[in-house]
């Protein structure tokens, strides 16, 4: 393959992400094409006014996607509500019971909360960002500490 025609194939490639391009590599693509009708159809296709133009009308017609992208954050709603209200309700519960002796709550936030915060963590560390996590997991360890120290 000629050198010309490594650059026209590189060239061609490049189209597709013009809008990105420096502005010197530009007008080197422009000065590569000159007048060619594929090189304006091409370079017109990539523009961003195309794609917004492309979205709306995919939008319009069906309203599918958006629909999709709520009921997603609703279900990640739904289990950051659910971690934070079963780890109330066993921190609560650890303090209600009748029986107040020290031992047997901490042998209750052993055997209960324990398995709790894996299960929740791991959830976590999945679905949510990363300073979610740690700030639940920084949650998690001071409580099992302060508790289980004093």
């Amino acid at each position: 393959m000629k050198k010309e025609e490594e650059f026209h194939i590189l060239a061609k490639e490049l189209l597709v992400f013009y809008d990105e391009l420096d502005h010197e590599v530009k007008v080197i693509l422009d000065n590569h094409f000159n007048d060619s009708e594929e090189y304006r159809e091409i370079k017109s296709m990539s523009s961003f006014g195309y794609m917004e133009k492309e979205i709306k009308e995919e939008r319009g017609t069906s309203g599918a996607l958006t629909n999709e992208f709520k009921s997603l954050k609703l279900f990640r709603q739904l289990i950051m509500g659910l971690l934070i209200l079963s780890r109330a309700i066993l921190i609560f519960s650890l303090f209600s019971g009748a029986d107040i002796n020290m031992t047997v709550i901490k042998a209750d936030a052993i055997l209960y909360y324990v398995p709790l915060i894996i299960v929740a963590n791991i959830l976590t560390f999945v679905g949510f960002r990363r300073r979610v996590f740690w700030s639940f997991l920084t949650f998690d360890m001071l409580f099992l500490l302060a508790f289980l120290l004093f």
